[in-house]
């Protein structure tokens, strides 16, 4: 009997830790893409200020702008810029898909579309540089093929490191 209560206790806490899990798991998920970009500008923000980093926006159409698929195999994917975003910026994304079966949910295009609309974004790609309290430090819109190198040094620059 001790043995049957001792594994009934385990299949339990097993169960209660893998709900637990598959919980937070969905809250990520919720809240960012597979490639760890929040899709969630509050939520940024609030990452942003608890971990004292700037916040890079990033207003894309990842299926249909050329250089917004540009800049993302050039810059976003390298290794560079993934070490350095991982120490000094909260990534964010507001995309802006137009082919079938790469549509948002109803609830994401309308964040993606306030949040167009407060930032004025008239282009794509922009990108928004901003300290952890949503002010803007630098704006660039548009990528050129430049490399992450000279794109990385804009960053850089922009927030001084």
């Amino acid at each position: 009997m001790r043995n049957f209560l001792l594994f009934g206790s385990l299949i339990v806490l097993f169960w209660a830790c893998s709900s637990t899990s598959a919980e937070t798991n969905e809250n990520v998920t919720k809240f960012s893409d597979e490639h760890g970009w929040l899709l969630d500008y509050p939520t940024a923000l609030n990452a942003a200020k608890e971990q004292n980093k700037h916040v890079l926006l990033l207003f894309t159409g990842s299926d249909w702008c050329r250089p917004c698929k540009w800049l993302e195999s050039d810059v976003f994917n390298s290794d560079q810029f993934k070490s350095y975003a991982k120490d000094n910026l909260v990534l964010v994304k507001a995309d802006f898909p137009r082919r079938r079966g790469n549509e948002l949910s109803p609830e994401q295009t309308r964040k993606n579309r306030e949040l167009s609309n407060q930032f004025g974004i008239r282009s794509f790609p922009t990108v928004y540089l901003l300290d952890s309290s949503g002010k803007k430090i630098k704006v660039f819109k548009g990528y050129g093929r430049s490399g992450v190198d000279s794109y990385l040094g804009k960053i850089k620059a922009a927030i001084g490191g």
